[in-house]
Parts: structure tokens; C-alpha cells; sequence
């Protein structure tokens, strides 16, 4: 698990978890862990017709 203490600023000495801010972070831009979009992020941006695609197809 890997953690982030801050040495300056508001945050000192803080202690913020990053597995679990990425987790967040990841649901906030509607991503998968895996770094591909969800098909709701991709709905939202005009891509359904993408989203419909088996994502064996869409991998990079």
C-alpha cells in the first residue's frame, strides 16, 4: 500500500493513502483500474457506438 506523508503546507505530517485516493479518482473520471473508461464515460461523450464494441476490441 503506498502512502504519501506531507512535509510541508496545511498536510504536514499528514499521511494520505494513495491506493486508495487512485480508487477514487478512478470512479470520479468514470475509469476502470485498468485505465480503460467504463461505458457510461463513454455514453457521456458521444461514443455509445464505442462503448457497444466487446472490449477485447478496444484494448490498446
Amino acid at each position: 500500500m503506498a502512502r504519501i506523508i506531507y512535509a510541508g503546507g496545511p498536510g504536514k505530517r499528514q499521511v494520505a493513502n494513495f491506493d486508495v485516493m487512485l480508487k477514487e479518482y478512478y470512479e470520479m473520471r468514470k475509469w476502470r483500474a485498468n485505465w480503460n473508461p467504463t461505458e457510461a464515460a463513454l455514453g457521456e461523450l458521444g461514443l455509445a457506438d464505442v462503448a457497444a464494441e466487446p472490449i477485447r476490441i478496444r484494448k490498446l
